[in-house]
């Protein structure tokens, strides 16, 4: 069976060529409306037992600059959004990566050397575009995997270590069995080195697959599933040493099949890895959630981190290698989403144990499918909130942190335009000149309010019978006069007319005035009796 699956391999190797890249720059803009974003606060979580909508699709790094890149898949359309912050989280630069014949999103990983992207070009064809740091396209290389009809059901994720990039991921087999599914690639050239996508419980088969996770740690490569079927309901980790091979399958934590419960992320610490992950009885959870709580797992050592309940699906995030982030966004059983309350712990790391301290609350900061990062002495992440019927809105980024000493702060990244003033009419109000954050609309500085004016030129024209007129509008009580300028075309005043008006208010006419043959320009403007402007100048060019 073995023999078959390595056929298999060498054929679906060599019948996938890379595809030709292009020697295109990607257009860099810095102006931050460009920047085309979704909604992703919430979008790791997962209700019950089940898979997610979709594999993650926002990620951070700290880049070279020792600033942050924002890597976001917004669409097959819109591609993916790349987009660079300074060290203070101040917008730098955006730019696109096209993702051509895109069927469907998978992952991105920020390599020692290249950035990754992968994405399929088909239900069963992974495409892997390699990049820069810097951004440009090196290579792109297709892929299709033996014994599947369908690739990235619902989980992805992207891990490099010992000199080569690992993806776990599901998928449904030929014959439509749902099972897990990983695969060992070379980064420098992307070919794929080991395949691992059929059954073989001793490298680490599961039926049922849910959210599946990859780390590298001490060169032990760590995978991970949540399983509902074979070898049975729970959460699984599978280790390698040196590269996918024959893999050591555990249990990190045992589940019923419907028991609520799901990992939430993996992250390395020093030779070993600590998972995060929430469960509940399914016996407690068929009324309310009060009783799922958050755990943590030190290399299949597991700590209760909760016995309040009504945690959602959590994450961790480390400091060092010693010290770090629990937290979760509440779920309420009768809520669709989880609630914007951050709950949070510190943990430690001593001597292969894990010790939680207290449970601290934020409120207003949502978790995202963005995992959070360590970043200059604490953690960060970034969430963007829905706008109602705008599918591809470019919506506001918020970044949250959490500082060493459990200090949690956000910073939203404005888009600040100039709104121009509008000048007053009679009938209606004006505005002086403002500034405003054109993602959520917030005034940063407020428009004053012009009041009317109280009389006001309109078109100066030639009437039916061949005479000039100049039409008036007026909310004024007390007198004022009409001035009337007349130039010929070297700009020169050869005459004026002066024309006293009555108490109009709130009416409209008209008055007549000269006409001369060769007058190129008229200007009109109101005064008082005093001959002080009451208006701006009206002009008027002859034909």
């Amino acid at each position: 069976m073995k023999r078959v699956a390595a056929i298999l391999l060498v054929c679906a190797v060599l019948l996938s060529p890379a595809l030709q890249t292009s020697a295109e720059e990607i257009a860099v803009s810095t102006d931050q409306g460009e920047m085309n974003l979704l909604r992703n606060q919430g979008m790791h979580y997962v209700r019950g037992i089940g898979m997610k909508a979709q594999p993650p699709q926002s990620f951070l790094y700290e880049n070279e600059s020792g600033g942050l890149t924002l890597v976001e898949f917004v669409s097959k359309e819109k591609g993916v959004t790349v987009a660079e912050f300074d060290s203070d989280l101040n917008f730098l630069n955006t730019r696109t990566l096209p993702t051509p014949d895109c069927y469907s999103w998978a992952g991105f990983c920020a390599g020692e050397k290249y950035n990754f992207v992968i994405y399929c070009i088909s239900k069963a064809t992974f495409c892997f575009d390699q990049y820069s740091k810097d951004w440009q396209l090196l290579k792109r290389q297709t892929y299709t995997p033996g014994n599947t009809s369908s690739v990235v059901d619902s989980g992805f994720d992207v891990a490099e270590g010992g000199g080569s990039l690992y993806i776990v991921t599901n998928h449904y087999m030929s014959v439509g069995h749902q099972a897990n599914m990983r695969l060992q690639l070379d980064p420098e050239t992307l070919a794929v080195k080991v395949e691992q996508s059929g059954v073989d419980t001793y490298d680490g088969y599961v039926s049922h697959s849910y959210v599946p996770e990859v780390v590298c740690a001490g060169g032990t490569v760590y995978t991970f599933d949540r399983v509902d079927s074979i070898p049975g309901p729970g959460l699984f980790v599978t280790s390698f040493g040196g590269g996918l091979g024959k893999g050591s399958m555990k249990t990190v934590y045992p589940m019923g099949r419907v028991d609520w419960g799901n990992l939430g992320n993996v992250i390395p610490v020093g030779s070993t890895y600590l998972a995060a992950f929430n469960y509940a009885p399914s016996e407690g959870i068929n009324s309310d959630n009060t009783v799922t709580d958050a755990y943590l797992s030190l290399g299949g050592t597991t700590t209760r981190v909760t016995t309040t309940g009504q945690v959602g699906t959590p994450y961790v995030a480390k400091i060092d290698d010693t010290t770090g982030f629990i937290m979760w966004n509440p779920d309420l059983y009768n809520t669709v989403d989880p609630q914007d309350d951050l709950y949070y712990a510190k943990y430690t790391i001593s001597g292969g144990t894990v010790t939680v301290g207290e449970v601290r609350l934020a409120p207003g900061h949502y978790l995202s499918d963005c995992e959070p990062i360590a970043y200059r002495g604490g953690i960060v992440w970034y969430s963007i909130c829905p706008k109602a019927n705008e599918a591809y809105a470019k919506n506001e980024i918020t970044f949250h942190c959490i500082e060493a000493d459990g200090t949690v702060t956000s910073k939203i990244i404005h888009h600040l335009v100039k709104v121009d003033a509008v000048a007053p009419t009679v009938y209606k109000e004006g505005t002086t000149e403002g500034v405003r954050c054109d993602l959520c609309q917030e005034w940063f500085e407020e428009p004053e309010t012009v009041p009317c004016l109280e009389i006001e030129p309109g078109r100066i024209f030639v009437n039916k019978y061949g005479y000039y007129e100049v039409e008036i509008h007026s909310r004024r009580e007390d007198p004022f006069q009409l001035f009337i300028g007349y130039y010929d075309e070297d700009g020169r005043m050869f005459s004026r007319q002066v024309i006293p008006c009555e108490k109009n208010k709130n009416t409209m006419w008209w008055i007549r005035i000269y006409r001369f043959d060769d007058v190129k320009t008229i200007r009109a403007m109101f005064t008082d009796l005093e001959g002080r402007p009451l208006c701006d100048v009206t002009e008027w060019t002859a034909e």
